[in-house]
């Protein structure tokens, strides 16, 4: 039997073909390092925990949640932008609850690209943005990511035509997969442009508190942004709540009501001790995020160190917890066939860079969400086999 034309055009998951990889090597009794996945190892903060714990024991919350998140923790999101990125947001119309970042992006691509309509997404991105446009039957419009460029889009080098016609670009800084970041001038750009031709913008900012340098921006913070822009946030990466699903969108108040009406019409809300979870964590901001860009720095100087011993450079790391590294010599342009041989030779599991599209190819992705002793020895084990 035959499937759409928009289900046959998605290329495998990435994730779910390593995690393949992975549990075939379990079979035969063979443990993988996996320093693929973006997975934090650190256990959510036992405050978080303990509030879901206390929350779930009232009956009052085991009914249906609201659509749009219960207001306490909304009007505790408008109260963490304004704090973070002096950013005002109208707690009724400007931020909405999601189950996780992904279903947002997901979600908001349906709720706003008609069919045939130019999606503009990064390339290499998360490869939820290009399924996501394949869902809403848009013309994908790939920006490259190149390293001349910082990994960012060059804007100037769309051509016109590709212009008419767009209703959506997807912008994620900082970056996953590169690890680089972008300045508020960035993005001052991409919403004058976004003005002038008419289109709207999302903004993935699921990484905004991992970053070592400067604190990463909001594209909200320009003026005027809320014209055009929304943006998301999660609470995976900061506070360790990967398997929580919880994250929030907030911005533009049209492009919310669009995602209402999808989300009214496919989901039923975050379950209520998770929101009230999410408050707990709010308020433990900023002990737990900076321990954690703590953690992920130190890890991130060991290992850069040692792929340098190698003789293997990764990019320079500014934001996430992500290493984005150019292929050996030797593989040229298959980043897969590196992939594979590594599970071969150093039973150690990377993320090849064609699983985040085209101009991925000719890298890899390590990610440093496994505990220093892992990342040790996962690099010893590559050190032998390279």
């Amino acid at each position: 039997m035959k499937f759409p034309e928009r289900i046959q055009k998605v290329p495998p998951y990435i994730f779910a073909e390593l995690d393949k990889i992975i549990e075939e090597k379990r079979e035969k009794g063979i443990h993988l390092m996996n320093v693929a996945q973006g997975d934090p190892d650190t256990p959510t903060p036992v405050e978080i925990v303990e509030e879901l714990t206390a929350q779930a024991h009232r009956p009052e919350n085991h009914r249906y949640p609201s659509y749009t998140g219960m207001k306490p923790l909304r009007e505790k999101i408008a109260e963490w932008m304004k704090q973070r990125f002096q950013v005002s947001l109208d707690v009724e119309t400007e931020i909405m609850v999601l189950i996780g970042a992904k279903e947002g992006i997901a979600h908001t691509v349906w709720g706003v690209v008609e069919r045939g309509e130019t999606l503009f997404t990064p390339d290499p991105a998360y490869p939820t943005y290009f399924a996501s446009g394949y869902f809403s039957d848009a013309r994908l419009y790939r920006m490259p990511l190149l390293p001349e460029n910082q990994f960012l889009p060059n804007l100037d080098a769309i051509p016109e035509k590709d212009w008419k016609g767009a209703r959506l670009m997807l912008l994620n800084y900082p970056n996953n997969p590169t690890s680089a970041t972008a300045t508020l001038s960035f993005f001052q750009k991409a919403v004058e442009w976004a003005k002038e031709h008419s289109l709207w913008i999302l903004h993935d900012n699921a990484y905004s508190e991992i970053y070592y340098q400067e604190p990463s921006p909001s594209i909200l913070q320009v003026r005027e942004a809320k014209d055009v822009a929304v943006e998301l946030h999660s609470f995976s990466k900061t506070f360790n709540m990967t398997g929580w699903r919880l994250g929030w969108i907030a911005g533009n108040a049209e492009v919310l009501r669009a995602l209402y009406v999808i989300k009214t019409n496919v989901d039923s809300g975050v379950f209520n001790p998770v929101q009230y979870a999410g408050i707990r964590a709010l308020d433990l901001y900023s002990e737990v995020a900076e321990h954690m860009r703590g953690v992920y720095r130190r890890r991130r100087d060991m290992v850069v160190a040692e792929w340098q011993k190698i003789g293997l450079s990764p990019f320079p790391c500014l934001g996430t917890f992500y290493l984005w590294i150019p292929l050996p010599h030797t593989y040229k342009n298959n980043s897969m066939a590196f992939v594979k041989d590594m599970v071969e030779k150093a039973e150690v599991i990377l993320s090849p860079g064609v699983g985040y599209g085209q101009y991925g190819e000719g890298y890899f992705r390590m990610a440093l969400t496994q505990p220093d002793d892992v990342l040790e020895r996962a690099m010893h084990s590559l050190s032998r086999a390279l």
